[in-house]
């Protein structure tokens, strides 16, 4: 089952692959069919198909937050 993550503005930032559908999954992911709507806003229940817009609208994190991010990960997954 593919997701999308959205941002705190519905703005799908990144997409996950699970083996199985969730049943609890967070409120922020959107199934979906395929990674066509990265980078478009999700809004009452349909994905914006203006792309050039909702790609100047996302705010890309910084090298630093991407380097914190990914370690907050790891920490997690190694127990640390």
């Amino acid at each position: 089952m593919l997701y999308a993550i959205l941002n705190e503005n519905n703005f799908a930032t990144s997409i996950i692959e699970y083996e199985t559908k969730l049943i609890n999954k967070p409120s922020n992911y959107i199934e979906i069919e395929d990674n066509s709507v990265l980078h478009h806003k999700y809004l009452d229940g349909k994905w914006n198909s203006d792309t050039e817009t909702t790609i100047q609208s996302i705010s890309k994190p910084s090298l630093e937050e991407r380097v914190s991010s990914i370690e907050s990960v790891l920490k997690t997954f190694m127990g640390v």
